[in-house]
């Protein structure tokens, strides 16, 4: 038996819901689907996503106020009645028309963890969002074998895991961007054991590149943070590491200076029809070394 959790907050989910019931229906899954909304702002989504999920038979929570994804998977765990949860974001979709039964599949007693796998559409989006794109396409769309590489780290748009290895890795449910890399980490130190498989979600919630630039640097904060209560180690992200190189040879300041020179055309470049993740990175390890300084 597996609990489908969806959080959601001013997004609409009727498309996900009603492919998620032809699914279960198809192959008379054994599934169930709980909905959380976060206390969304739009009441005209919230309303529409409350009357879709009632009429296919889904069980539908609502937040007093906003938790947050983190607080509010908590809840929808809580909820749910069965020991393999499969986390959903709002904003995709399954990318083959079996990715329920496969997921069911999978599910076994060796496993903690199944993890699927991102995806996203071929066709490139709008310019006020390329950056999410191209970041999505080269840095999360992996195949299972390049994600089993680094066996532990996930991306918790679409995640199977039992209810135990779930609650004990959820360790913090406050608000904040950048929060899957702690999961990661507590996935890690758990010794869970992760199965990466070829069955992904297409990710279709793309941000602007505004906004996408703001939860990276959220992101960067979040680690840093982290990293200062112990809780995450300074050598875990890539960019700590290249951090701590720059650090070593006495860099820091030289990057910075010339980082800072270039500012204006760097964020001209990641706002661009063809945004540089080089200048990406360098983007976020300027703020980095802000924040270290």
């Amino acid at each position: 038996m597996l609990s489908i959790l969806i959080p959601t907050f001013n997004t609409a989910i009727g498309e996900l819901l009603q492919e998620l019931h032809r699914q279960i229906q198809a192959d008379q899954l054994p599934a169930t689907v709980l909905i959380c909304d976060d206390a969304s702002s739009d009441q005209a989504i919230a309303s529409q996503n409350k009357e879709q999920a009632t009429a296919l038979g889904f069980e539908y929570l609502s937040n007093t106020e906003n938790l947050g994804r983190t607080a509010t998977r908590s809840k929808l765990a809580e909820a749910a009645k069965t020991d393999w949860l499969l986390f959903l974001d709002a904003d995709v979709l399954p990318a083959r028309e079996d990715f329920l039964k496969t997921m069911l599949a999978d599910i076994h007693t060796n496993w903690d963890v199944i993890f699927g796998g991102i995806q996203y559409a071929a066709t490139p989006p709008q310019r006020e969002q390329m950056l999410r794109y191209v970041y999505g396409k080269k840095r999360e769309a992996k195949s299972a074998a390049q994600r089993s590489e680094k066996a532990h780290f996930i991306i918790s748009q679409s995640l199977c895991i039992t209810k135990n290895m779930f609650q004990k890795c959820n360790t913090i449910t406050a608000k904040g961007y950048g929060l899957d890399n702690l999961f990661s980490n507590n996935l890690k130190k758990q010794k869970a054991h992760v199965k990466h498989t070829d069955n992904p979600v297409v990710h279709l919630g793309l941000e602007s590149s505004d906004t996408f630039l703001k939860k990276s640097l959220a992101g960067i904060e979040t680690t840093m943070e982290l990293e200062a209560q112990g809780k995450l180690e300074a050598d875990l992200r890539p960019i700590q590491r290249v951090y701590n190189r720059l650090k070593k040879f006495g860099l820091t300041g030289v990057f910075l200076a010339v980082s800072n020179a270039f500012s204006r055309a760097i964020v001209k470049n990641l706002k661009s029809n063809n945004p540089s993740l080089l200048l990406f990175d360098v983007y976020r390890m300027n703020h980095l070394i802000k924040l270290k300084k």
